[in-house]
């Protein structure tokens, strides 16, 4: 699921997961939007949807990056930059000779492939945040559980974790940094055959684990984590009653504690994969939920108060799988992947204006397929998104600019 939605092996026995691993394969990721026809949200309330209503042209275009798409058995699941345009991509390579963390980084006029980590590291990068160019994090996991590397802007080190026994058997997929002091990271742990949410914090020195709400549930984790303004924070994932169906789960941290924080119900198995902080009452988070086995896009407004659904325009919105969201400017950018008209598979792209979502055009061209798993403001190079595309040749990286 950063690849946000992917499913994570951590998740087992459930019906639920057995129909994330169908339609994970096929929708191309490995871990967990044309014509609009509905809109958004209204400044009197932009959480709410509104009546159908025709589109307006598209804010931009996202073209592909040739240089850095289809490397192959490369999979990008997540990237982050800075206004000065200090930009990171991390993923994973799943060829058997050469199978192991990717850590991409762009120069502002080409990608250049950092050194791989030691055995000792993450296999799997699945989130990284950028704080400037000589300070950047990454969380994933590997043969030791869940794990972290740090830029120190000559190389990539790793950094251990809060390390326990039952963190060996975890995974870090989100982070966010408030500074270089106040680093936030979320996942999930596996105790006692039972899933459920692992939250770490890093001071400046180290890792410690905090502690999160207690949740009566058989099964529950985290997908991704917000940093916003008075260092609120945010984190996103999923729950599993005892019916068995995953439902959504926010939780925030005020300053002292986590606690969670309740959601509307969805009347199907659903998850939340990504979190956006605009402002202290302005935040977004962004998933899927499934409809007779169908992928359906799934989208939530806080306005201070509560939670309430919104709508991503036209039919490619309606059943996108959103991945990533980010603030840009005095708004956001959502990107995932959604069928067209025709079935096949594409990026799929949306922009909130702070008065409704219009699509963006994402497309690979061609016969491919593929799909967004993140996505950075970029300073002067504007919009960066990565993720995976699926050509005759086979899977392989996909890397889209602009705007």
């Amino acid at each position: 699921m950063h690849a946000r939605e992917g499913t994570s092996s951590l998740l087992t026995g459930s019906r639920f997961v057995r129909r994330l691993v169908a339609i994970a394969a096929l929708l191309l990721t490995t871990t967990t939007a044309a014509a609009c026809s509905w809109s958004g949200s209204n400044h009197a309330n932009p959480g709410s949807p509104t009546e159908d209503r025709a589109a307006g042209p598209a804010d931009c275009d996202l073209e592909v990056d040739v240089s850095a798409t289809g490397t192959h058995a490369e999979i990008l699941s997540a990237v982050s930059g800075n206004r000065a345009g200090q930009v990171w991509a991390v993923g994973a390579q799943y060829e058997a000779s050469k199978s192991g963390a990717v850590m991409q980084r762009w120069t502002g006029g080409k990608w250049q492939t950092a050194s791989a980590l030691p055995g000792s590291g993450p296999h799997e990068l699945e989130d990284v945040a950028v704080l400037s160019s000589g300070n950047a994090w990454a969380v994933g996991s590997g043969p030791a559980g869940a794990g972290s590397v740090h830029w120190d802007g000559s190389m990539w080190r790793v950094v251990p974790t809060a390390q326990t026994q039952s963190i060996a058997h975890g995974d870090l997929t989100g982070v966010a940094a408030a500074g270089p002091h106040d680093v936030w990271a979320v996942g999930t742990t596996l105790t006692d055959r039972v899933n459920s949410p692992l939250i770490e914090h890093w001071d400046g020195t180290s890792w410690s684990l905090a502690k999160a709400p207690h949740l009566p549930s058989s099964s529950s984790g985290l997908r991704d984590v917000a940093v916003g303004d008075g260092r609120k924070v945010w984190a996103v994932g999923w729950i599993v009653g005892r019916d068995r169906v995953f439902r959504i789960l926010t939780e925030r941290w005020d300053g002292a504690a986590w606690s969670r924080v309740r959601t509307p119900p969805i009347q199907s198995d659903a998850t939340l994969s990504s979190v956006a902080a605009l402002g202290p009452d302005d935040v977004w988070a962004a998933g899927w939920s499934l409809q007779r086995d169908r992928p359906q896009s799934l989208l939530l407004h806080w306005d201070g108060e509560t939670w309430r659904r919104s709508l991503l325009p036209g039919p490619e919105g309606a059943r996108a799988r959103v991945s990533a969201l980010i603030p840009v400017g005095d708004g956001a950018v959502a990107v995932g992947q959604a069928q067209d008209s025709q079935g096949v598979l594409r990026p799929v792209a949306f922009r909130w204006d702070r008065s409704s979502w219009s699509q963006m055009r994402a497309a690979v061209g061609g016969s491919s397929e593929g799909g967004l798993n993140g996505v950075t403001s970029a300073g002067p190079d504007g919009l960066i998104a990565v993720g995976s595309v699926r050509t005759s040749q086979g899977n392989g990286s996909l890397v889209e600019r602009g705007c």
